[in-house]
């Protein structure tokens, strides 16, 4: 009785875990389905409008850079979800600490209200990670400020939303 316990656990956990992979296939292919229109829109409006922007060309072509770079971060993200229907595995290499926040901060510019400094120190940071993750989670993390502050505005209209974030060293650590 006891084993015929255990393997019936097992068959309700191997079905469960069929059940969350097939759900994780048809959402990650619904998901990558708007990511090819979007890239070719992005292409077209670098095509159409490139040439006649002025002076604020390179920041034109910086926001259309970063559109790409999240739909290529997504499109791998969704890969790793459909193949493994999980959070792809860590690649942990040598990574510029500095460089990760500066992309978290710079993509969220464009859909963000508060106003974010970065006070780095001279120096770059470099640490071993998975750089697409941790750029995920500067993202979330600078996201929630900016949802907190968005929250507080709305009862307190007259202040302002600015977001700091510090970086410094303190022996072995980097805060």
């Amino acid at each position: 009785i006891d084993r015929l316990k255990t393997q019936q656990e097992k068959l309700i956990i191997n079905e469960r875990h069929e059940a969350w992979g097939s759900l994780a296939r048809k959402l990650a292919h619904e998901i990558k389905n708007p990511l090819t229109p979007i890239q070719l829109s992005v292409d077209r409006l670098k095509e159409k409008y490139s040439s006649k922007i002025g002076e604020e060309k390179s920041q034109f072509n910086e926001y259309l850079q970063t559109i790409n770079r999240q739909i290529q971060d997504i499109e791998k993200l969704v890969n790793e979800f459909s193949n493994f229907a999980r959070i792809p595995r860590p690649v942990i290499k040598k990574i510029n600490l500095n460089d990760v926040i500066t992309r978290s901060i710079n993509f969220l510019k464009l859909s963000t209200k508060s106003k974010k400094t970065f006070k780095k120190d001279k120096n770059s940071f470099f640490i071993m990670g998975d750089e697409d993750q941790l750029y995920r989670v500067f993202i979330n993390i600078i996201k929630n400020a900016d949802e907190s502050i968005i929250e507080i505005l709305n009862k307190k209209p007259k202040y302002e939303g600015k977001i700091d974030i510090d970086i410094i060293s303190n022996n072995d650590y980097i805060v």
